[in-house]
């Protein structure tokens, strides 16, 4: 199991990402926003991987992708976005297209875990 800092301003959105993973036996904490995912990570939280939405207000997903990676360049990223082609502008995040399956997150959690960043 990796510990997943899950960063989400859409509470149901959340909420099913976070049961998907939970029962994947992954260890997650819930953010909602960029901010508190980095406040989060500078008092000494240190996940394998970041699960962030794309679109969130103040703070893209690409850009949270980065500043995490900045404090921490060992965390993976991975960035859900309902919105084709807004992503993956940040350098080395994965990218998972919204709405998606349990098993589709699953498949690109597990290729992060295989590619070994």
């Amino acid at each position: 199991p990796m510990k997943i800092l899950l960063v989400d301003d859409e509470p149901l959105v959340r909420a099913s990402t976070a049961a998907m993973l939970a029962a994947m036996r992954h260890d997650v904490v819930e953010c909602t926003s960029g901010a508190d995912a980095l406040q989060l990570i500078d008092s000494g939280y240190v996940p394998d991987l970041l699960v962030t939405d794309q679109v969130m207000p103040q703070m893209m997903g690409d850009r949270l992708a980065d500043l995490v990676r900045q404090r921490r360049p060992d965390v993976r990223a991975l960035i859900i976005s309902g919105f084709r082609g807004s992503a993956a502008a940040s350098e080395g995040a994965a990218y998972l297209p919204k709405p998606f399956r349990a098993a589709e997150l699953a498949a690109a959690i597990n290729a992060i875990e295989l590619r070994g960043d």
